[in-house]
């Protein structure tokens, strides 16, 4: 039977959705079928900088060709099949792609280019998005853009000019669903952020703001401007149809209310703002509420809202703020809190404390409101405790987990987990592993996230026993290495049973993603995504089992055997390194270094033998799921290895992210950053080749002997003392 592997053009057209723009440029160059249907892709955003801002009032003008060249560019984008898909309009004096150098003959009036652009907007029947920054509205431009049917506006620093002498008010827009205001762009993105090249401006007025927001048409609105929060905050309180004082929760109070605002997100500078809680009254049908973090050092500016402030807000099923003002929002009338996002001012810059934000997680019951109905909890804490783990299990439908954990010097605290468990791992990230598999999760959790600044140390053995789930009750010691995974990095095995161990813990999870690390010493990621079932994996092991045993394979003998061979034992934990140094050298498992350099990644056979994770997983190349590559930038070299580890319950990806600084007029080989955590390889000075010489006992670099002398030795002569 013959088949047909050609895919349909309108199947290519969805696949093109999820493709980045450096692929969608390689993909135009296949044929020009591909040509045809890539290229309206890559033109779906019509930038163009009029001017460029600087830290002052004065701009940077543009040369006199670069409006030539614009219009003969504009030109190609109303070509037929390019016309329908532009969607974004970019009109800012932030690039998208870069900073241009200024030339002295730069002298082009942007209101040229403008107009220009602005006459052409009307071409395109697919336009949904308009940024404006930095550039006051005139008569003439605010009549073109009233008449666009965009969906999203960005806005910054404008007001009208030019309006005096005209006859009426300003036309308001019909169609704008999402405002951004005051953004600052990096890379043509919001950054929830204010710019500092905006710092001297006003931001958008109140005029402006009045007429680009229908409180019955506009949905989503963003602003992390303290001064345009505060007009924003007026502008809401205006189309408040009951006091604050008279309002109740009534089907007829949200109706009254007039506005179809869902989602708002504000700085926490203005919580104390005189007309925040007459703006919320007017916005009795919020869903999302959204807190920015400070931008300055605010720890002892906790600020504190009105305590009557939740039954303004009867629909909220988001906060993303602070945790001290938890007990204020969270205690709803009607509906339940689904998504949390907690910060706190407890460290810089808006981390929390974990004591603290299980206490007022803690106020979300006694009713169990927010404890049934919670299915997302994202965390900004300083570190990871005891107590917030043992507070999380208490949440029955959570769902997606995630953690972002500072681990700073400046918290003045050490990793103190294992107060109540005898577990003296010596590296963090191990003893963080070991925590999380003590921690009674809900069986209702899908997703985990860690971010940590923990490491893996190189003190460190390579046989440090991985953390194992705990033992049941009448289970012998055996059965915490029988299912043992044999993977040579130590930092890969630990990862691969963590994540296996969490897996059988809980039946749904879906996928665990673990960060750790510093930027300048090495950033490892560890992402694992279920690939079999707890139930389905069991009952295929089983009938293997059975079918091994049908053939008269003593298979106790040879489990029992290969437990002792390979069980991790406390009393004599060196014993397995001093076997393994004994072998000859051809026999010895491949280290992870061996791995990247030859192209291979552990996987298993698809034999019947595949679930038997005893059994030493043999490398072999292959030609999907790795990839290596090294990158380097002045001082900096950066290189990722990755690699990918088929397990019995899912499929493991750990990636390293390894940066070396290097000084000036120094080998590759030779960095400063062996000083953060041995990722730094080791250039022998007595001229060998430093193959099994100070190798690291993860063997994940190499670490020089007189490592400290070299190291001074560069910096007195990089600082001139030499």
């Amino acid at each position: 039977m013959e088949t047909n592997s050609i895919l349909l053009p309108e199947i290519w057209l969805l696949i093109l959705l999820y493709l980045k723009p450096n692929d969608l440029r390689s993909l135009a160059l296949v044929d020009k079928r591909f040509l045809r249907l890539a290229q309206p892709s890559l033109f779906s955003v019509l930038d163009v900088s009029p001017f460029l801002r600087t830290y002052n009032e004065h701009p940077i003008r543009r040369p006199q060709e670069y409006l030539t060249r614009f219009i003969q560019r504009l030109e190609y984008y109303k070509k037929p099949h390019i016309v329908h898909a532009v969607q974004h309009c970019w009109i800012s004096p932030y690039t998208r792609a870069g900073f241009p150098q200024r030339d002295e003959q730069d002298d082009l009036d942007p209101g040229l280019v403008i107009d220009a652009v602005l006459d052409a907007l009307t071409v395109f029947p697919n336009l949904k998005a308009l940024s404006w920054h930095c550039i006051d509205l005139t008569p003439r431009w605010w009549s073109v853009i009233a008449r666009l049917r965009v969906k999203r506006l960005w806005i910054n620093s404008s007001s009208f000019v030019g309006f005096e002498e005209e006859e009426g008010e300003p036309e308001r827009l019909r169609y704008v669903e999402r405002v951004d205001l005051d953004q600052w762009p990096w890379e043509g993105n919001i950054t929830n952020q204010v710019s500092i090249h905006e710092s001297n401006s006003a931001g958008v007025d109140f005029e402006v703001l009045s007429r680009i927001i229908r409180p019955d048409v506009v949905q989503t609105i963003t602003v992390p401007r303290m001064n345009t929060a505060a007009r924003l905050f007026e502008l809401l309180a205006s189309h408040a149809s009951v006091q604050p004082d008279a309002f109740r929760y009534t089907p007829a109070a949200l109706e009254q209310s007039g506005t179809q605002l869902r989602t708002l997100k504000i700085p926490y500078s203005v919580i104390r703002d005189d007309n925040l809680v007459s703006a919320l009254t007017a916005c009795a049908g919020l869903q999302t509420l959204c807190i920015f973090p400070p931008t300055s050092d605010e720890r002892f500016k906790v600020r504190k809202v009105d305590s009557d402030i939740a039954r303004l807000l009867p629909n909220l099923r988001t906060y993303e703020g602070p945790y001290h003002l938890l007990p204020f929002f969270a205690k709803r009338r009607a509906g339940v809190v689904e998504t949390l996002s907690l910060w706190g001012l407890d460290d810089r810059p808006a981390f929390a404390d974990p004591d603290a934000v299980a206490d007022a997680l803690t106020s979300l019951s006694p009713s169990a409101y927010g404890r049934r109905g919670l299915k997302e909890l994202r965390l900004l804490v300083t570190r990871i405790s005891q107590e917030l783990l043992d507070m999380l299990s208490q949440f029955q439908e959570l769902e997606k987990l995630e953690i972002h954990s500072q681990d700073s010097p400046t918290t003045n605290r050490e990793f103190k987990l294992f107060l109540s468990h005898p577990i003296r791992n010596k590296a963090p990230i191990l003893n963080l592993y070991a925590l999380l598999l003590r921690t009674e999760f809900p069986k209702t959790l899908k997703y985990i996230t860690l971010h940590t600044r923990l490491s893996s140390t190189p003190s460190s053995s390579r046989h440090t026993p991985p953390p194992q789930p705990p033992v049941k009750d009448g289970e012998g010691s055996s059965s915490q290495t029988k299912d043992s995974i044999t993977i040579p990095s130590s930092q890969e095995r630990a990862a691969a049973e963590f994540t296996e161990g969490l897996a059988k813990l809980c039946p749904n999870l879906h996928r665990v993603e673990v960060n750790y690390g510093i930027y300048w010493t090495g950033m490892c990621t560890a992402v694992w995504g279920r690939i079999r079932e707890n139930d389905n994996y069991q009952t295929q092991r089983g009938w293997k089992m059975l079918k091994k045993k049908r053939c008269g394979h003593d298979l106790k003998e040879k489990r029992r055997d290969n437990s002792s061979q390979d069980a991790w034992d406390p009393a004599n934990g060196n014993r397995d390194a001093q076997q393994e140094s004994q072998r000859p050298e051809s026999a010895r498992t491949p280290s992870s270094a061996s791995f990247a350099d030859s192209d291979t990644v552990a996987t298993s056979d698809e034999s019947d033998n595949d679930l038997d994770i005893n059994r030493p997983v043999a490398p072999r190349k292959i030609k999907e799921g790795y990839s290596s590559k090294s990158s380097s930038k002045e001082y900096i070299l950066s290189t990722v290895v990755s690699s990918v580890h088929p397990l019995p319950l899912g499929k493991l990806t750990f990636t390293e992210h390894r940066r070396t600084i290097l000084l000036q007029d120094e080998a590759p080989g030779v960095a400063l950053g062996g000083l953060g955590g041995g990722w730094t390889p080791f250039v022998p000075s007595n001229g060998g080749n430093g193959s099994g010489q100070g190798r690291d006992q993860e063997g994940s670099g190499f670490l020089g002997l007189d490592w400290t002398s070299g190291i001074w030795t560069r910096v007195r002569r990089f600082i001139g003392l030499n």
